[in-house]
């Protein structure tokens, strides 16, 4: 049968009774092929466009053993924000970076030797950062600097960057971590209390309270789980 006899009969109200009993019988089985044939494609154009494919070519995986294992760890790639996806192993003659297979099915794990790698340190509002640049503008992982004094601390000799990398004190954590839940909390208040002055009439706008509260305490318990990371008991 041609598309377009389909079409004809898909348009009829029979044809719409078809459709729907298809839709409704099938959904279960549909919906979830739709949705992991999305996802594959959504993550596969994110990996391309982060230049995670070029750096898998250009410096394929080893078989070494890292010093250290840094997991669930945030990033930017190539212009593509990582939120605590990624895994960091420094070893003797390099870095190897990986992601979750769920995030990244076909994002094999890349090992970039230390004498490819420059480091350039960046302050972006209230983070400190480290951009890491691979070969010759092959690609450019953003870490915060905290994470990068870390993997410079495990490998000492090694690292390409001169200085001492001390490590970070309890209180210095608590202070990075509160200018970012402050932030973010007069922010998302802003928004909460701005946007429906605008778009919600006024009967429907949230109390002044819930769009304070509510952001402080939803990003506090982030902020909480963030600051314990930090200061986690780690060798280096």
């Amino acid at each position: 049968m041609r598309c377009r006899e389909m079409r004809a009969i898909i348009a009829t109200p029979a044809g719409h009774g078809l459709l729907a009993n298809f839709l409704q019988n099938y959904f279960p089985i549909i919906f979830p092929l739709f949705f992991a044939v999305m996802w594959l494609a959504v993550t596969s154009i994110l990996a391309a466009k982060s230049g995670w494919y070029r750096l898998m070519q250009q410096y394929p995986d080893r078989n070494e053993d890292p010093v250290l294992a840094l997991r669930f760890q945030s990033g930017r790639l190539g212009g593509v924000s990582m939120s605590r996806i990624l895994r960091l192993d420094p070893c003797p003659s390099g870095l190897r970076v990986g992601i979750w297979k769920l995030f990244g099915p076909f994002s094999k794990d890349f090992f970039v030797p230390w004498d490819e790698i420059r480091i350039e340190r960046k302050n972006w509002f209230l983070f400190k950062v480290a951009e890491l640049r691979f070969g010759n503008d092959v690609g450019k992982l953003s870490l915060f600097g905290h994470v990068a004094d870390r993997l410079a601390r495990s490998v000492p000799g090694h690292w390409p960057e001169a200085g001492s990398f001390p490590k970070e004190s309890k209180s210095q954590a608590l202070w990075e971590v509160l200018k970012v839940w402050a932030a973010g909390t007069v922010f998302a208040a802003l928004f909460f209390t701005i946007v429906p002055m605008f778009a919600a009439p006024k009967g429907a706008r949230p109390p002044i309270a819930v769009a304070i509260f509510f952001p402080a305490i939803v990003l506090g318990v982030r902020a909480l789980f963030s600051y314990f990371a930090r200061i986690r008991r780690d060798p280096l």
